[in-house]
């Protein structure tokens, strides 16, 4: 008899870690104009960063890595980020610095970002950014944003971190 119920325990435990994950999916794509939580909001970061630099005429050049080693930002995501940026930046995912940076800092008076995850938190996502200036500096952002009336937009100014 035991068993009958401690198996009947393990199969409801397992239903419920089910549709929890099931939950998370649907919310991680089912926002417009990105694939995933991850798409639209990093288009908002890298709009953040453009705005905060204006350029004096055309798009920004943005090169973007994915931020730990290991961790990539897939192709589908990239290509999404890349179409929600067209208005405001040309975005360009790079897999080596070198790519990014020369002996004077970022290429093409460029912006070079590495995106850490978008990780949901509290109805939000927020997602660590580094900006990299040179090759031996850079400075750290967390980012908080929510998904409101059709667009990601920023809970406060990021928090920089050491």
């Amino acid at each position: 008899m035991n068993r009958r119920r401690d198996g009947s325990r393990i199969v409801a435990l397992l239903t419920v870690l089910a549709a929890s994950a099931s939950i998370f999916v649907s919310y991680s794509a089912s926002k417009p104009g990105s694939t995933g939580t991850a798409a639209g909001a990093y288009a908002r970061v890298i709009r953040w960063f453009v705005d905060q630099k204006a350029a004096e005429s055309g798009k920004r050049v943005v090169f973007v890595q994915a931020r730990g080693d290991g961790l990539s930002i897939g192709l589908e995501i990239q290509a999404s980020v890349v179409s929600g940026a067209e208005s405001f930046a040309e975005v360009r995912f790079i897999d080596d610095p070198s790519e990014a940076l020369d002996t004077a800092g970022v290429r093409e008076g460029g912006i070079f970002l590495a995106l850490g995850p978008a990780v949901p938190e509290s109805g939000a996502v927020t997602i660590d950014c580094d900006e990299i200036v040179a090759r031996d500096s850079q400075t750290t952002l967390t980012f908080s944003l929510m998904f409101i009336n059709g667009a990601w937009a920023l809970r406060g100014e990021p928090l920089s971190t050491a």
